[in-house]
């Protein structure tokens, strides 16, 4: 999936306070003639911007704004969340400005082990929230989700960057396959700030996957904030429901669905479901398969039987061999005691699996509806599915230990 952002490099507060003491400090100051006296001059600095100079939208040094923020006169070369300034020599140097241009670069040409080396450069020179943002920003293109909302969580209680916090939850959220949770807080972000040209875009295209006609209602507004920018990323970044339904982004939400069921979460997972069924005219026949069956669980999780009934009648007619179906009917139907038609649905539905291996749930579903029947058959079936989950199991892990090897 394709990474989507359009933004502009933005003039970072903690950068440009630097940029002004460094002109002001050195304005008539004369050259260094040795390394050494560039070496003092450079620790006069470090003292004198940390502990002398006040800053000019907030009015205090670093060392006082660090000072409210841990309840704590801060120590020689002590970093944290402030704007207080580190330093150490080092021959190889370069400005946070510098670092932060190579890290852009660095993103655009998406090499972000090497972006992220360069914004934890710059953290160590400078700490800002703003470059915390891109650090989380960084995190998410590697992956690193959990990292990501770590800074996330802490950047959630300053009232300058809440709102791309928000932005780049969602940007996370859709890189993981939760379109739902995904578009909630591109929505949140849009909220908090619905001038901000990355959300106000970013609505409009999520709005556009929800089929929601007001999208273009965004995209103009977006245009009369900057239409440069706006058409770009129409061309560039805009999702498209036929490119986005390719399938690293569907596997991602199968994943993802997965890991709701497994959480306990099927209201979730089901609209997530229901997100790529709204475009299965650009799907497979067997995901389409997959992605209803996995909607007929969260239905019946859910205990909205009525509509499960429905799904699975859906099921049925695009594939009466499939299964999962008859499974879901017997499930329904135990769900109401109606233990004589479960029977009847499970046995189908093993009667097509034992052509191949069928699902260990199978098996002990038909275990749980003998034993309501008072039948000691059960036992045989409840045993059945323990094999097959062992063999399930062992088959897992050796696939794992396969693809661990590095093939």
């Amino acid at each position: 999936m394709k990474r989507q952002t359009n933004k502009k490099t933005k003039e970072r507060p903690a950068i440009r306070e630097f940029d002004m003491a460094w002109k002001e400090y050195f304005k008539n100051k004369p050259r260094p003639r040795s390394k050494n006296e560039e070496k003092k001059q450079l620790e006069d600095f470090t003292d004198w911007y940390n502990n002398v100079r006040k800053q000019s939208d907030t009015g205090k040094t670093p060392a006082q704004m660090y000072e409210e923020i841990y309840g704590k006169i801060p120590q020689k070369n002590s970093v944290g969340k402030s704007r207080k300034l580190k330093f150490e020599w080092d021959e190889n140097y370069k400005e946070p400005d510098e670092l932060l241009r190579e890290a852009d670069y660095l993103i655009n040409k998406e090499k972000y082990e090497k972006a992220l080396k360069c914004v934890e450069s710059v953290l160590e020179i400078v700490s800002d929230d703003e470059i915390f943002l891109m650090k989380a920003e960084i995190l998410n293109d590697l992956g690193r989700y959990e990292e990501a909302e770590q800074i996330l969580n802490k950047l959630d209680k300053n009232e300058d960057t809440k709102a791309y916090a928000s932005f780049y939850r969602s940007q996370r959220y859709m890189y993981g396959g939760n379109f739902i949770k995904a578009a909630k807080y591109m929505k949140e972000a849009y909220e908090q700030e619905p001038h901000n040209f990355d959300f106000v875009i970013g609505v409009a295209n999520y709005l556009f996957l929800e089929n929601d006609k007001y999208y273009s209602e965004y995209v103009e507004k977006a245009r009369k904030i900057d239409k440069k920018r706006t058409e770009n990323f129409l061309k560039k970044f805009w999702f498209k429901p036929k490119e986005l339904m390719k399938e690293p982004f569907v596997l991602a939400v199968l994943d993802c669905v997965d890991r709701l069921i497994s959480e306990n979460n099927p209201h979730e997972a089901e609209k997530n479901l229901s997100f790529l069924l709204n475009y299965g005219h650009y799907l497979e026949k067997e995901v389409i398969k997959m992605i209803r069956g996995l909607q007929i669980e969260c239905l019946i999780m859910l205990k909205n039987f009525g509509e499960a009934v429905i799904k699975v009648e859906e099921l049925v007619k695009i594939d009466k061999q499939n299964p999962h179906a008859y499974f879901y009917k017997a499930q329904i139907l135990y769900e109401f005691s109606n233990f004589e038609n479960a029977l009847k649905e499970i046995d189908a539905c093993l009667k097509i699996a034992e052509k191949t291996i069928p699902h260990p749930d199978f098996y002990l579903l038909k275990s749980m509806i003998l034993k309501k029947q008072d039948n000691d058959e059960y036992t045989y079936y409840e045993n059945k599915a323990r094999e097959l989950e062992k063999g399930r199991k062992v088959f897992e892990n050796a696939f794992r230990d396969f693809m661990d090897g590095g093939v």
